[in-house]
Protein backbone atom coordinates (compact mmCIF):
# COMPACT_ATOMS: atom_id res chain seq x y z
CA UNK A 1 0.00 0.00 0.00
CA UNK A 2 2.58 2.74 0.95
CA UNK A 3 4.84 1.52 -1.83
CA UNK A 4 1.69 2.64 -4.21
CA UNK A 5 1.25 6.03 -2.89
CA UNK A 6 4.80 6.65 -2.94
CA UNK A 7 4.63 5.59 -7.02
CA UNK A 8 1.68 8.10 -7.10
CA UNK A 9 3.47 10.50 -5.45
CA UNK A 10 6.29 10.47 -7.72
CA UNK A 11 4.05 10.50 -11.11
CA UNK A 12 2.44 13.29 -9.37
CA UNK A 13 5.81 14.96 -9.40
CA UNK A 14 6.88 13.99 -12.43
CA UNK A 15 3.89 14.69 -14.98
CA UNK A 16 2.59 18.23 -12.67
CA UNK A 17 4.18 20.88 -15.32
CA UNK A 18 6.37 23.14 -13.70
CA UNK A 19 6.05 26.53 -15.60
CA UNK A 20 8.42 29.28 -15.08
CA UNK A 21 7.52 32.99 -14.27
CA UNK A 22 7.92 35.28 -17.42
CA UNK A 23 9.22 38.86 -16.90
CA UNK A 24 8.67 41.01 -20.53
CA UNK A 25 8.28 44.87 -21.09
CA UNK A 26 4.93 46.48 -22.14
CA UNK A 27 4.33 48.99 -25.37
CA UNK A 28 5.54 52.45 -23.97
CA UNK A 29 3.28 55.55 -23.46
CA UNK A 30 4.34 58.93 -23.48
CA UNK A 31 2.83 60.85 -20.32
CA UNK A 32 2.08 64.38 -20.06
CA UNK A 33 5.31 66.00 -19.55
CA UNK A 34 6.69 64.30 -22.44
CA UNK A 35 8.30 61.28 -20.83
CA UNK A 36 7.85 57.58 -21.88
CA UNK A 37 6.97 55.09 -19.52
CA UNK A 38 7.63 51.36 -20.21
CA UNK A 39 5.91 48.93 -17.66
CA UNK A 40 7.98 46.23 -16.18
CA UNK A 41 5.71 42.95 -16.37
CA UNK A 42 5.34 39.87 -14.40
CA UNK A 43 3.77 36.89 -14.95
CA UNK A 44 4.38 34.47 -11.62
CA UNK A 45 4.17 30.43 -13.07
CA UNK A 46 1.56 28.04 -12.27
CA UNK A 47 1.61 27.51 -7.64
CA UNK A 48 4.82 29.96 -8.24
CA UNK A 49 4.93 33.07 -5.19
CA UNK A 50 7.26 35.94 -6.63
CA UNK A 51 8.23 38.15 -3.20
CA UNK A 52 10.89 40.14 -4.74
CA UNK A 53 12.86 40.98 -7.89
CA UNK A 54 16.07 42.07 -9.50
CA UNK A 55 17.26 43.00 -13.03
CA UNK A 56 19.34 44.76 -14.76
CA UNK A 57 17.65 46.94 -17.70
CA UNK A 58 20.31 48.00 -20.92
CA UNK A 59 19.14 51.10 -23.37
CA UNK A 60 21.23 53.51 -25.83
CA UNK A 61 22.66 56.04 -23.55
CA UNK A 62 23.65 58.60 -26.02
CA UNK A 63 19.60 59.00 -27.28
CA UNK A 64 17.84 58.39 -24.14
CA UNK A 65 17.88 59.60 -19.93
CA UNK A 66 16.92 57.24 -17.69
CA UNK A 67 14.39 59.74 -15.46
CA UNK A 68 13.12 57.25 -12.84
CA UNK A 69 10.75 54.41 -11.12
CA UNK A 70 7.72 53.88 -9.94
CA UNK A 71 6.45 50.91 -8.21
CA UNK A 72 3.88 49.25 -10.56
CA UNK A 73 0.40 48.37 -9.15
CA UNK A 74 0.79 44.50 -8.60
CA UNK A 75 4.15 45.58 -6.43
CA UNK A 76 1.99 48.23 -4.44
CA UNK A 77 -0.44 45.21 -3.40
CA UNK A 78 1.89 43.58 -2.13
CA UNK A 79 3.49 46.43 -0.21
CA UNK A 80 6.74 46.22 -2.45
CA UNK A 81 8.84 49.63 -3.52
CA UNK A 82 11.16 50.11 -6.23
CA UNK A 83 14.41 51.21 -6.87
CA UNK A 84 16.73 51.64 -9.53
CA UNK A 85 20.44 52.42 -9.35
CA UNK A 86 23.25 53.31 -11.96
CA UNK A 87 25.36 51.07 -12.86
CA UNK A 88 26.96 52.35 -15.93
CA UNK A 89 25.96 54.95 -18.74
CA UNK A 90 23.09 53.17 -20.49
CA UNK A 91 22.29 50.48 -17.55
CA UNK A 92 20.51 50.74 -14.74
CA UNK A 93 19.49 48.09 -12.00
CA UNK A 94 15.83 47.58 -10.82
CA UNK A 95 14.85 46.34 -7.23
CA UNK A 96 11.58 45.68 -6.32
CA UNK A 97 11.13 44.12 -2.74
CA UNK A 98 9.57 45.04 0.83
CA UNK A 99 10.50 43.47 4.72
CA UNK A 100 7.47 41.62 3.97
CA UNK A 101 6.74 37.96 2.96
CA UNK A 102 3.46 38.82 0.61
CA UNK A 103 4.13 37.60 -3.05
CA UNK A 104 3.06 39.29 -6.38
CA UNK A 105 0.42 38.69 -8.01
CA UNK A 106 0.59 39.06 -12.00
CA UNK A 107 0.97 42.83 -13.81
CA UNK A 108 3.10 45.52 -14.00
CA UNK A 109 5.33 45.84 -11.12
CA UNK A 110 7.30 49.03 -12.01
CA UNK A 111 7.00 51.80 -14.23
CA UNK A 112 10.69 52.97 -16.23
CA UNK A 113 10.16 56.56 -17.47
CA UNK A 114 12.63 57.92 -20.00
CA UNK A 115 13.03 61.88 -20.76
CA UNK A 116 13.58 63.41 -24.02
CA UNK A 117 12.43 60.47 -26.20
CA UNK A 118 11.62 61.10 -29.78
CA UNK A 119 11.01 57.41 -30.58
CA UNK A 120 10.45 54.41 -27.75
CA UNK A 121 13.91 53.41 -26.33
CA UNK A 122 14.96 49.80 -27.14
CA UNK A 123 15.49 48.06 -24.19
CA UNK A 124 17.07 44.74 -23.26
CA UNK A 125 16.41 43.02 -19.68
CA UNK A 126 19.46 40.93 -18.23
CA UNK A 127 20.84 39.23 -15.09
CA UNK A 128 17.10 38.62 -13.93
CA UNK A 129 16.57 37.16 -10.39
CA UNK A 130 13.20 36.34 -8.98
CA UNK A 131 12.83 35.11 -5.34
CA UNK A 132 10.20 33.62 -3.13
CA UNK A 133 8.87 34.84 0.16
CA UNK A 134 11.42 32.46 2.02
CA UNK A 135 14.46 33.69 -0.01
CA UNK A 136 14.13 30.45 -2.34
CA UNK A 137 15.05 31.37 -6.11
CA UNK A 138 11.99 31.15 -9.06
CA UNK A 139 12.24 29.99 -12.15
CA UNK A 140 12.53 32.70 -15.01
CA UNK A 141 11.93 33.06 -18.27
CA UNK A 142 12.76 36.75 -19.75
CA UNK A 143 10.45 37.89 -22.86
CA UNK A 144 13.25 40.75 -24.14
CA UNK A 145 10.28 42.20 -26.80
CA UNK A 146 8.02 44.86 -25.94
CA UNK A 147 4.11 44.30 -26.39
CA UNK A 148 3.38 42.58 -22.77
CA UNK A 149 0.12 43.92 -21.53
CA UNK A 150 0.12 44.20 -18.16
CA UNK A 151 -1.61 42.02 -15.82
CA UNK A 152 -1.40 38.59 -15.79
CA UNK A 153 -1.81 36.14 -18.67
CA UNK A 154 -4.74 33.63 -18.91
CA UNK A 155 -3.84 30.43 -18.29
CA UNK A 156 -4.43 27.71 -20.59
CA UNK A 157 -6.77 24.78 -19.96
CA UNK A 158 -3.87 22.48 -20.40
CA UNK A 159 -1.61 24.05 -17.91
CA UNK A 160 -4.74 24.41 -15.48
CA UNK A 161 -5.55 20.91 -15.46
CA UNK A 162 -1.88 20.01 -14.83
CA UNK A 163 -1.45 21.78 -12.47
CA UNK A 164 -5.10 20.34 -10.44
CA UNK A 165 -4.05 16.98 -11.36
CA UNK A 166 -0.51 17.15 -9.86
CA UNK A 167 -2.32 18.71 -6.90
CA UNK A 168 -5.06 15.94 -6.85
CA UNK A 169 -2.34 13.39 -7.10
CA UNK A 170 -0.03 14.76 -3.92
CA UNK A 171 -3.52 15.32 -2.16
CA UNK A 172 -4.54 11.44 -2.55
CA UNK A 173 -0.91 10.28 -1.83
CA UNK A 174 -0.85 12.32 1.93
CA UNK A 175 -4.44 11.64 2.33
CA UNK A 176 -3.74 7.43 2.01
CA UNK A 177 -0.26 8.03 4.44
CA UNK A 178 -2.08 9.39 7.00
CA UNK A 179 -4.87 7.10 6.81
CA UNK A 180 -2.09 4.01 7.11
CA UNK A 181 -0.51 5.87 10.08
CA UNK A 182 -3.15 8.09 11.31
CA UNK A 183 -3.32 6.80 15.07
CA UNK A 184 -3.58 9.45 17.81
CA UNK A 185 0.07 9.68 19.08
CA UNK A 186 0.89 10.95 15.54
CA UNK A 187 -1.62 13.27 15.55
CA UNK A 188 -0.55 14.24 19.47
CA UNK A 189 3.02 14.56 18.02
CA UNK A 190 2.34 16.69 14.94
CA UNK A 191 -0.26 18.96 17.32
CA UNK A 192 3.14 19.00 19.78
CA UNK A 193 5.32 20.37 17.00
CA UNK A 194 2.85 22.97 16.34
CA UNK A 195 2.55 24.22 19.52
CA UNK A 196 6.24 24.27 20.15
CA UNK A 197 6.51 26.42 16.78
CA UNK A 198 3.94 28.67 18.02
CA UNK A 199 5.59 29.19 21.61
CA UNK A 200 9.07 29.82 19.77
CA UNK A 201 7.80 32.34 17.36
CA UNK A 202 6.02 34.30 20.08
CA UNK A 203 9.02 34.24 22.05
CA UNK A 204 10.99 35.48 19.25
CA UNK A 205 8.98 38.11 18.33
CA UNK A 206 8.90 39.54 21.59
CA UNK A 207 12.64 39.87 21.85
CA UNK A 208 13.84 43.46 19.84
CA UNK A 209 16.81 43.63 17.36
CA UNK A 210 18.55 47.03 17.35
CA UNK A 211 19.88 49.58 15.00
CA UNK A 212 22.35 52.23 16.13
CA UNK A 213 23.67 55.07 14.41
CA UNK A 214 26.95 56.24 15.64
CA UNK A 215 28.27 60.03 16.16
CA UNK A 216 30.62 61.63 13.71
CA UNK A 217 32.59 64.85 14.78
CA UNK A 218 33.48 67.24 11.75
CA UNK A 219 34.38 70.72 10.47
CA UNK A 220 31.98 72.95 8.41
CA UNK A 221 33.14 72.14 4.38
CA UNK A 222 34.01 68.57 5.16
CA UNK A 223 33.14 65.58 2.93
CA UNK A 224 32.84 62.49 3.58
CA UNK A 225 31.54 62.64 6.80
CA UNK A 226 30.51 58.63 7.41
CA UNK A 227 28.46 57.14 10.19
CA UNK A 228 28.01 53.75 10.98
CA UNK A 229 24.31 51.74 11.26
CA UNK A 230 25.21 48.79 13.52
CA UNK A 231 22.67 46.07 13.94
CA UNK A 232 22.90 43.99 17.10
CA UNK A 233 20.27 41.20 16.96
CA UNK A 234 20.39 37.45 19.22
CA UNK A 235 21.41 34.40 16.96
CA UNK A 236 17.93 32.76 17.01
CA UNK A 237 16.33 36.04 15.16
CA UNK A 238 18.14 35.09 12.08
CA UNK A 239 18.10 38.69 10.84
CA UNK A 240 17.87 38.75 6.75
CA UNK A 241 16.51 41.97 5.18
CA UNK A 242 16.46 45.69 6.95
CA UNK A 243 15.11 48.78 6.12
CA UNK A 244 14.79 51.83 6.96
CA UNK A 245 14.75 55.86 6.42
CA UNK A 246 17.07 58.28 7.36
CA UNK A 247 16.29 62.02 8.23
CA UNK A 248 18.55 65.02 8.00
CA UNK A 249 19.27 68.88 7.49
CA UNK A 250 19.27 69.55 3.80
CA UNK A 251 20.59 73.17 4.65
CA UNK A 252 23.56 71.60 6.41
CA UNK A 253 23.81 67.87 5.24
CA UNK A 254 23.87 66.63 1.82
CA UNK A 255 24.43 63.01 1.01
CA UNK A 256 28.06 62.54 -0.18
CA UNK A 257 27.69 59.80 -2.76
CA UNK A 258 24.47 57.95 -3.79
CA UNK A 259 26.42 54.64 -4.88
CA UNK A 260 24.83 51.68 -3.00
CA UNK A 261 28.01 49.86 -2.73
CA UNK A 262 29.27 53.32 -0.77
CA UNK A 263 26.29 52.21 1.82
CA UNK A 264 26.88 48.34 2.48
CA UNK A 265 28.63 47.63 5.79
CA UNK A 266 30.69 44.20 6.31
CA UNK A 267 28.34 42.69 8.22
CA UNK A 268 25.65 42.80 5.16
CA UNK A 269 28.65 41.83 2.45
CA UNK A 270 29.64 38.77 4.59
CA UNK A 271 25.69 37.63 4.28
CA UNK A 272 26.00 38.82 0.52
CA UNK A 273 23.66 41.56 1.33
CA UNK A 274 23.19 44.40 -1.58
CA UNK A 275 21.77 48.32 -1.20
CA UNK A 276 19.16 49.70 -2.80
CA UNK A 277 18.55 53.52 -2.07
CA UNK A 278 16.52 56.49 -3.01
CA UNK A 279 16.57 60.12 -2.33
CA UNK A 280 13.00 60.56 -1.91
CA UNK A 281 12.90 64.19 -1.04
CA UNK A 282 15.72 66.41 0.00
CA UNK A 283 16.82 65.37 3.88
CA UNK A 284 14.97 61.93 3.82
CA UNK A 285 16.98 58.94 2.17
CA UNK A 286 14.99 55.61 1.83
CA UNK A 287 18.11 52.42 2.32
CA UNK A 288 17.22 48.60 1.83
CA UNK A 289 19.80 46.36 2.98
CA UNK A 290 18.56 42.65 1.21
CA UNK A 291 19.85 40.26 -1.00
CA UNK A 292 18.05 37.22 -2.78
CA UNK A 293 19.59 34.37 -0.11
CA UNK A 294 18.46 33.14 2.89
CA UNK A 295 21.74 34.18 4.44
CA UNK A 296 21.29 35.74 8.38
CA UNK A 297 23.09 38.85 8.91
CA UNK A 298 25.05 39.07 11.56
CA UNK A 299 25.86 41.51 14.27
CA UNK A 300 28.00 44.47 13.20
CA UNK A 301 28.30 47.30 10.61
CA UNK A 302 25.38 46.89 8.64
CA UNK A 303 25.65 49.85 6.64
CA UNK A 304 27.56 53.22 6.50
CA UNK A 305 25.69 56.58 5.61
CA UNK A 306 28.38 59.08 3.76
CA UNK A 307 27.40 63.17 4.34
CA UNK A 308 28.98 66.45 3.12
CA UNK A 309 28.83 68.86 5.50
CA UNK A 310 27.92 72.79 4.21
CA UNK A 311 30.24 75.49 4.70
CA UNK A 312 27.70 77.83 6.31
CA UNK A 313 26.79 75.13 9.01
CA UNK A 314 26.03 77.03 11.98
CA UNK A 315 24.65 74.81 14.56
CA UNK A 316 27.00 72.86 16.95
CA UNK A 317 24.92 69.61 16.39
CA UNK A 318 22.75 68.00 13.08
CA UNK A 319 20.97 64.94 14.00
CA UNK A 320 20.56 61.83 11.65
CA UNK A 321 17.55 60.08 12.70
CA UNK A 322 16.27 56.60 12.12
CA UNK A 323 12.66 56.37 11.25
CA UNK A 324 10.38 53.76 10.07
CA UNK A 325 12.59 50.90 10.36
CA UNK A 326 11.57 47.65 9.21
CA UNK A 327 13.68 44.42 10.10
CA UNK A 328 12.44 40.40 8.84
CA UNK A 329 13.94 37.42 9.26
CA UNK A 330 15.26 34.90 6.64
CA UNK A 331 11.86 33.56 6.08
CA UNK A 332 10.13 37.11 5.03
CA UNK A 333 8.54 37.27 9.25
CA UNK A 334 8.80 40.80 10.88
CA UNK A 335 11.25 41.42 13.86
CA UNK A 336 10.49 43.64 16.20
CA UNK A 337 13.19 46.17 16.01
CA UNK A 338 14.22 49.41 18.50
CA UNK A 339 15.94 52.30 16.62
CA UNK A 340 18.79 54.70 17.96
CA UNK A 341 19.36 58.11 15.71
CA UNK A 342 23.09 59.89 16.04
CA UNK A 343 24.65 62.99 15.12
CA UNK A 344 27.55 65.11 13.22
CA UNK A 345 28.59 67.58 15.66
CA UNK A 346 30.35 70.57 14.54
CA UNK A 347 33.58 71.82 15.88
CA UNK A 348 34.53 75.39 16.81
CA UNK A 349 31.07 76.67 16.79
CA UNK A 350 29.31 75.86 20.65
CA UNK A 351 32.72 75.88 22.68
CA UNK A 352 33.95 78.83 21.33
CA UNK A 353 30.71 80.70 21.52
CA UNK A 354 29.87 80.54 24.91
CA UNK A 355 32.90 81.60 26.39
CA UNK A 356 33.28 84.51 24.64
CA UNK A 357 29.66 85.01 25.45
CA UNK A 358 29.99 84.52 29.04
CA UNK A 359 33.40 86.34 29.96
CA UNK A 360 31.86 89.84 28.24
CA UNK A 361 28.91 90.16 29.95
CA UNK A 362 29.99 89.57 33.56
CA UNK A 363 32.92 91.62 33.64
CA UNK A 364 31.85 94.88 31.90
CA UNK A 365 28.42 94.85 34.20
CA UNK A 366 30.12 94.29 37.74
CA UNK A 367 32.65 96.90 37.28
CA UNK A 368 30.36 99.44 35.75
CA UNK A 369 27.39 99.42 38.32
CA UNK A 370 30.25 99.62 41.30
CA UNK A 371 31.80 102.83 40.39
CA UNK A 372 28.91 104.60 39.42
CA UNK A 373 27.76 104.08 43.17
CA UNK A 374 30.04 104.67 45.02
CA UNK A 375 30.86 108.06 43.74
CA UNK A 376 26.96 109.51 43.32
CA UNK A 377 27.02 108.62 47.40
CA UNK A 378 29.80 109.90 48.60
CA UNK A 379 28.98 113.15 47.26
CA UNK A 380 25.53 114.30 48.16
CA UNK A 381 25.11 113.30 51.99
CA UNK A 382 27.17 112.87 54.67
CA UNK A 383 27.61 108.88 55.99
CA UNK A 384 25.58 108.00 59.16
CA UNK A 385 27.01 108.03 62.66
CA UNK A 386 29.35 104.99 63.40
CA UNK A 387 30.18 104.45 59.37
CA UNK A 388 33.41 105.63 57.88
CA UNK A 389 33.64 108.18 54.78
CA UNK A 390 35.41 106.61 52.06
Amino acid sequence: MIRQLVSLLLAGAVCSPCWAATLALSEPERAADGALAVALVLEPGDGEKVAALQVDVGFDAAAFEFAGVAAGPAAKDAEKSANANKLQPGKIRVVVAGVNDKAMIGGAVASLAFKAAASPPELTLSNALLADPVGNAVSLKVNQSAGAVPGAAPQSANRRFGWIAGCGILALGLLGIVMVGGRRRWWRRLFAVVVAAAMASATSSAMAAELDVSDATAETGDTNVVLEVTLTAEAYEEVGAVQFTVQFNPLALSVASLTPADFLGPAATAAGKNASLELTSPGVLYLIIAGFNQNVIGNGVLAFLPFDVATDASQPAYPVVLTDAVVSNIYGQNVYVKATSGAIYIEGIGEGEGEGEGEGEGEGEGEGEGEGEGEGEGEEEEPPPGCFAP
